[in-house]
């Protein structure tokens, strides 16, 4: 839950920035200015739930995969918890002796 909670955050502070990029790259004889002008504060915030979906499914998922290799190399997770370290390998050689 946390990690989806830190992608709709991500989705919502950058949405704005977003919008007004989109319509920069559509009209280029505007300025940033005229564009938010002409939104207003409502019309800058327009998309947003299709963008939370998307950004906060994506940021999930790259913290799952994140904390899943760390689990994995025996690491502690972003949450502090200590992952259980697997248990040794024994060598393939070990336990046979030498002939002489």
């Amino acid at each position: 839950m946390p990690l989806a909670i830190a992608g709709v955050f991500c989705a919502v502070v950058s949405h704005p920035a977003d919008v007004i990029v989109s319509k920069l790259n559509k009209s280029a004889d505007k300025t940033v200015g005229q564009i938010a002008s002409e939104l207003g504060f409502k019309g800058m915030w327009t998309g947003l739930a299709p963008r939370i979906f998307m950004i906060g499914t994506l940021t999930a998922l790259q913290w799952f995969i994140y904390d899943s290799f760390k689990v994995a190399v025996g690491l502690p997770t972003s949450g502090g918890k200590v992952a259980a370290k697997p248990e040794a390998v024994p060598s393939p050689v070990s336990g046979v002796e030498k002939k002489q």
